[in-house]
């Protein structure tokens, strides 16, 4: 294991205890802040399509982001893991789509087959990545398995990162494989 390997497993274990802290009554209120902001970005305002990730409890709740972007008549895409690393783009066009997938994160039905890149990557586009910690340069340590790396390596669209301000820290183990995040979005 390499010394940032080291690093990364040192923070996500730092993480993990800070998440425990975090109350309900939190979570709510900095999900609340972090959507507002998402759905007043300019990017979002502009985007014609979407990539946003489905929230686990550790992370900002995206629903609300989700639930607005279909009001606008954007575009939604979600990602479906598919193991080894590898994720695809799911246009959503329901909530009801969503069914518990990989890691027991929630995911479009396996009927519903994945988009074309050319479909939603665009100077146009925004994506909303889910991380661990990170750090506000743009910094972002994710669970470990690459998903989001290899996905956003090489896409046009802007990349926002979404993030309880707790799990905000001055800085975060990256290797030079890591996406850098073109912007730090949390509740401060």
């Amino acid at each position: 294991m390499s010394q940032a390997d080291n690093a990364k497993k040192e923070v996500r274990k730092q993480v993990k205890e800070i998440n425990m802290q975090m109350t309900p009554e939190y979570k709510k209120a900095a999900s609340d802040i972090i959507a507002e902001k998402c759905i007043k970005h300019p990017a979002f305002i502009g985007a014609d399509s979407i990539f946003i990730f489905v929230s686990m409890p550790t992370e900002p709740d995206t629903a609300k982001i989700i639930d607005k972007a279909f009001e606008l008549g954007k575009k939604v895409y979600v990602p479906r893991c598919l193991g080894g690393g590898i994720m695809e783009a799911i246009r959503l066009t329901s909530m009801d789509d969503l069914v518990p997938g990989y890691y027991d994160i929630l995911e479009p039905k396996a009927e519903i087959g994945p988009t074309a890149v050319s479909e939603f990557d665009s100077e146009s586009a925004v994506a909303f990545v889910p991380c661990v910690a990170a750090a506000r340069d743009g910094q972002r340590l994710g669970h470990g398995a690459g998903y989001y790396d290899r996905f956003l390596e090489g896409r046009k669209m802007k990349k926002l990162m979404l993030v309880y301000g707790r799990q905000l820290l001055d800085d975060v183990p990256c290797d030079e494989h890591d996406i850098v995040m073109d912007e730090v979005v949390f509740e401060g």
